[in-house]
Order: C-alpha cells, then structure tokens, then sequence
C-alpha cells in the first residue's frame, strides 16, 4: 500500500554516499595526490552507479511523485573570530588504506572501524589503543556494527559475505554467504535477536543473528540496495536504492507497506524522526524530501542548496525538531523538521561537506569535509564554534559518542581521530 503505518519509531541511517566514487570525485578534483586508494573498488563502483542510476523504479508499488515548490535561499554570517581551532586528536593509526566506516559501541568505551585494506579493527575509545584486527574478508569491509550489548561486531563487505566476530577476542563466529553481489551495510535489530542487511543483488534480508539463518528477503527494489536498518522497536525497517527510491518494509512479513519516491536518481539514506510520524529521503539528483508516513504524500522539498550540486547526507535531529543536510556546495542547512522550513546555513567549509550529524542533545552539529576538517556549530545560530584540523586527506564522516563528549571522525588519509568536544 502507499501509505506508512503511525506508531513505528526509526532510526537514522548512517551514511549515504558510494564511498568510492566519492574518492574517484575527490581524485579528480584535487590537484594534490591522495596518500592511499583501492583503484579496483573505485572503477568497479564506478561503473556500477553509472549503470543502475538509470534503472527503472519497479512497478510492483506505485511511487508517489512530489511537486516542489521555490524557496529563496538564506544565507547566515558565522562569527569567524570566536572559531576555536583545534589540533589535538587521539589518532587510530594501524589501517593501510582510506578508513570508510566506524561506529562506537553503546556504552562509548570502543570504537569499530572498516578499510579499504579488508580488515575492520576494536579500539579503545578512551587511549586510541587497538584491540583487535577483524581479518578474513577478500574485499573492502564497507560497514560494522556493535551488537547492542557489546559483545559481537557484524560486518558486510565487497566480498558478498557478512561475518560475525567476537568483540572481546576478534575471533570469528560465522560467515553468512548468501548474498549474491557486494554487501552495502549490516545492523542488528534494537534487541539484538536480528541482522538486516542491503546489498548490490536488489535485495535486502533479514536474518537470525545468533546462528546466521536467512529470515526474510526483502525483495521489490530494481537496482543495488544501498541502505538499510530497523526500526527503534524493530517491527519495520527501511531501505534506500539505486532505483530511486525508499521502501518500508514489514519485518514480521518481509512486506513493502510504503514505497518514498519523487527523486530523480539513486537514493543514497533514508530515515525515520523518533516519533515516527516523518521520513526523510537523500538522493544525489535534486533536495531531499520529508514525508508524512500516515499519508505517504511528500511535505516538502528542503530547497537552497545550490542546484547543481548534490546532498551527500541528511539526518533528523535526536529531538525531531530539525533536519541537517550537508552538500557538495560546501554547506550544510538547517531545515525545520515538521514543515522543513528553511532555518540556518552553516556556511565555513571550502570543500564537499560530506556529513553533518546532530548531537545526542540536538544543540550542536558536526560536518566532515573534503576540506579535510572537520566543524562542530550551534545548531540555533549557526556559529561555527570549533574546528578540527590533522586529517591529511578529505574527511568521509564524523559522529558524536554516544555520551556527546567525543566526536570520531574517519578519512581518506587511512586514520580515524577521536577529538574531545571541550577544546
């Protein structure tokens, strides 16, 4: 049917982007070679995204298109001279190529990222020291997870597998095989039970996360599925796809209840506000789209960034109140979450802004650029209160602790640096 179910509470999706491509574009446009990059992954996903950007929408739910309407852009004067700088990093050094994805664990006291290299790797949060190396995949890792009580690290890969790991040893547990293409992205349901996975083979699935069983296919996307993650309450899950569109899905029934279309090309995230009444959909061709999920219909389009440049990553604020966009014009915007009114640019970064995350409490906003900084800003005014500055190379993503005391961010220069958000 059309239209979403009220009562699901959501979960942001983390990233939104084909990480290689974006180092391809990085490549292209620096005049400065970059330290490290997997030429392989970059042509193959390369020549992917060309392919299935163009793919039709399937016909088995019909899309529901949006009509937008024009919104003047309003830019906003940061107050430059009260930016601290800041160069002090705790540095998780040990990866041999572009660090591409990382997470903390619940409790904030370790941190798991994935490479390039194949291997993801444990950290202590607190002293930077390495725990572990997650070794066995054949390909790039593209995402980890903690399990919600610490103990297990799911991964996926470019090698079409899933393995799980020990998070205290580093010792594999199992290997799920039955993708047939690239694995996206990996997530545990909020009770740990489950594993939802989305990959290059059109589909996403759910599975049994203690033996590794295949539970349920979600199947109704027609090009590469680039996201997907439970619900807060796990009874729905949401997915992104190359063929331009999201799905909500039944995870009891593997059902498609809402189909969020209206965009033009791949759709990269999409997420639901925490009391569930609102999804937010990211693609790179054109602004993002807030939904009413009762309605299914289109609220708004969050206009003013510049037109020709794309949305790398959207998110709603942990309050619901407001929603960050961040773009390869060099800016990210702050829009009302409910009406998507246009409220303040957060206008400093010289290069791709390729994420913008709100913090635990919703007042502040960190960015990652390719400017190779990374900006943490008052999300009512807009100042730009503390910048960040060591990577070597463009900055893929940056996210606070869970505690909001921390921030981690993640780059092409082959390290992840954890930053104390007081200095």
């Amino acid at each position: 049917m059309a239209d979403g179910k009220s009562g699901k509470k959501g979960l942001i999706l983390g990233v939104a982007a084909v990480l290689a491509v974006a180092v391809g574009f990085y490549l292209t446009q620096n005049d400065e070679p970059a330290q490290s990059n997997n030429a392989e992954t970059s042509a193959e996903t390369s020549a992917e995204t060309s392919a299935e950007t163009s793919a039709e929408t399937s016909a088995e739910v019909p899309v529901t298109a949006v009509e937008t309407s024009p919104q003047a852009p309003v830019e906003t004067s940061n107050v430059v001279s009260q930016t601290t700088v800041s160069t002090q990093a705790i540095i998780l050094t040990g990866h041999e190529q572009p660090v591409i994805h990382g997470a903390y664990s619940r409790d904030g006291t370790r941190i798991v990222t994935t490479s390039f290299d194949k291997t993801a790797r444990i950290w202590d949060a607190a002293t930077g020291d390495e725990i572990a190396v997650l070794a066995g995949h054949d390909k790039t890792v593209t995402w980890a997870a903690f399990s919600p009580d610490g103990a297990r690290i799911a991964t996926s890969s470019d090698d079409m597998t899933i393995r799980m790991w020990d998070a205290a040893t580093g010792a594999e547990i199992y290997v799920i095989d039955e993708h047939e293409a690239p694995v996206r992205n990996v997530g545990f349901s909020p009770d740990g039970t489950r594993l939802i996975s989305a990959a290059e083979d059109v589909t996403a699935r759910i599975w049994d996360a203690e033996t590794g069983e295949n539970l349920l296919v979600l199947a109704g996307h027609a090009a590469t599925v680039n996201r997907a993650a439970f619900s807060f309450d796990g009874t729905y899950a949401v997915t992104a796809s190359m063929d331009m569109s999201g799905r909500l899905w039944n995870t009891q029934t593997g059902e498609a209840e809402a189909v969020f279309g209206g965009h033009g090309s791949s759709v990269w995230s999409a997420s639901f506000n925490t009391d569930a009444s609102r999804v937010l959909t990211v693609s790179d061709g054109g602004p993002a789209i807030l939904w009413n999920l009762e309605t299914g219909e289109a609220m708004a389009a969050l206009e003013g960034h510049v037109e020709a440049e794309t949305i790398r990553e959207a998110s709603f604020s942990p309050d619901g109140a407001r929603v960050a966009t961040a773009s390869s014009d060099g800016t990210s915007r702050i829009f009302d979450g409910h009406t998507g009114a246009f409220q303040v640019a957060l206008v400093g970064h010289e290069r791709m802004v390729r994420s913008a995350i709100f913090s635990p409490d919703s007042s502040t906003i960190v960015t990652a650029s390719f400017d190779k900084t990374v900006r943490l800003w008052n999300a009512d005014s807009g100042e730009n209160i503390t910048r960040f500055e060591g990577h070597t190379a463009p900055v893929f993503f940056a996210r606070f602790s869970p505690d909001g005391s921390t921030i981690l961010s993640y780059s092409l220069d082959n390290t992840a640096r954890i930053w104390s958000v007081g200095q």
